[in-house]
């Protein structure tokens, strides 16, 4: 007998089909493109199916990830430091997240969402979005991906990957295509 078989004959499965699964607050991760926002109808259906809250997420890079873009020195002396043009820079980047995700949050309030709150964060993405799923108790995250694997996944990485391997809770992923 296998399983199956002897799961079914015990009549546990209804246990599992009649348990209703609850999605209370549900963390949404959005980057300002196009392609994060085809997560959004998903993370709304849901959302306003559960009546649950939305954490709306944008990370963005760090004054220390800024500097490392910003290039060696040259040899004219800079009118500003590296960390103050980072300084600005994440202040800009800070400000604008803040702005697109008031936008998205406008959207979900207009289709029924009415607990909705924005988080803008500085750092690694991955990291960030794991550790707010940690902190807030998050039932589910949903994000999107570009779906590539093989090289690309390795050269690029995958934000998308390394959530669902360790997120606190389930990962809804919405591929771009």
């Amino acid at each position: 007998m296998t399983h199956i078989t002897a799961f079914a004959e015990k009549k546990e499965y209804r246990c599992y089909a009649m348990k209703k699964i609850l999605y209370k607050k549900i963390l949404v991760t959005h980057d300002g493109s196009e392609l994060a926002s085809k997560a959004l109808p998903h993370a709304v259906a849901i959302a306003r199916a559960n009546d649950a809250e939305v954490l709306l997420l944008q990370v963005v890079r760090s004054v220390g990830q800024e500097s490392a873009l910003v290039g060696a020195p040259s040899i004219y002396p800079p009118i500003v430091t590296f960390g103050d043009t980072a300084l600005e820079t994440v202040k800009e980047n800070k400000r604008r997240a803040k702005h697109q995700l008031e936008k998205i949050k406008a959207e979900f309030e207009a289709n029924g969402v009415t607990h909705v709150n924005v988080y803008v964060e500085e750092g690694v993405g991955q990291d960030v979005i794991t550790d707010i799923a940690k902190t807030e108790h998050c039932d589910l995250i949903v994000m999107s991906t570009h779906g590539r694997s093989g090289l690309g996944r390795v050269l690029l990485g995958s934000v998308a990957d390394y959530v669902i391997r360790h997120a606190p809770c389930p990962v809804l992923v919405v591929r771009s295509r």
